[in-house]
């Protein structure tokens, strides 16, 4: 009996141990010790923004250079401010009626009246003053608005494994802005350890931030892009961690010690 008991309780106390072998597993993207990391660019405020390939594209044709965007913008306001004036408040009238173009694998977005067009490798303001001219066709003196959809970056904010894909609304986000328009890190956050991993080139490129000491604020000129990924390594629990992994061994533990001492009796 006695020696089915010490069976039991090595049992217990094997598992117990095993269970601590899966202590912050959730941690992702680690790198060795003598891992080797990319220089970033510091002033990368003149990189502008090119459209890559399996884009989502909305655009807006206008005729008149443009102008019929004010007429519009003046008449639903003046109809808003005139419906409204009894309650005394003013409307921001914007019109939102944009239709996405979906890039397909030859990089050719298949427009009206123009046919398909390719515009990987153009920026913004490129791609609008090349389908300016295609449009101009078929109205006078037209306005294009270009604008990519689909472009965001992953933040890991510390947490461990769990991430979020976050939208870029604007066309530059620096480091810090973009850490902060994803909230912010979080309270399991190391700070001194900021991870971006970029693809150029079909080459991945990984950065490390020390963001923990005002010396960062030279990051304000490190510009995030559409595909990064931001990952903050978070700190290990190792207490806490631990605790929640081994209490259910220790009630098994202590129920089979409980056992033996009522069959014992």
């Amino acid at each position: 009996m006695l020696r089915s008991s010490k069976l039991i309780i090595f049992l217990a106390l094997l598992t117990a141990f095993s269970s601590s072998c899966v202590i912050n597993r959730d941690f992702i993207l680690q790198t060795d010790e003598d891992f080797v990391y990319n220089t970033p660019v510091i002033d990368s405020t003149n990189r502008e923004y090119k459209i890559p390939i399996n884009s989502s594209i909305s655009v807006m044709v206008f005729t008149r250079n443009g102008d019929v965007i004010f007429e519009a913008l003046t008449s639903a306001a003046n109809a808003s401010n005139s419906a409204s004036s009894n309650r005394g408040s003013n409307f921001l009238f914007r019109s939102n009626n944009t239709i996405e173009f979906l890039m397909d694998a030859q990089g050719m977005v298949h427009l009206p009246l123009v046919g398909p067009q390719s515009l990987v490798g153009m920026t913004v303001f490129e791609a609008q003053a090349f389908l300016e001219k295609k449009f101009s066709e078929f109205f006078v003196d037209p306005y294009c608005i270009v604008k990519v959809t689909n472009r965001r970056y992953m933040l890991f904010n510390g947490s461990g494994g769990q991430g979020v894909v976050i939208p870029m609304e604007t066309e530059k986000y620096n480091l810090i802005e973009a850490i902060a328009h994803g909230g912010g890190l979080s309270e399991r956050a190391n700070s001194a350890r900021v991870r971006v991993i970029r693809n150029i080139n079909g080459k991945q490129q990984v950065y490390l931030f020390d963001l923990s000491k005002i010396e960062a604020a030279k990051f304000f000129d490190f510009y995030i892009e559409s595909g990064d990924i931001i990952y903050i390594d978070p700190m290990p629990r190792f207490a806490s961690e631990l605790l929640t992994v081994v209490t259910p061994a220790l009630t098994l533990l202590s129920t089979i010690i409980l056992y033996l001492s009522v069959v014992a009796k």
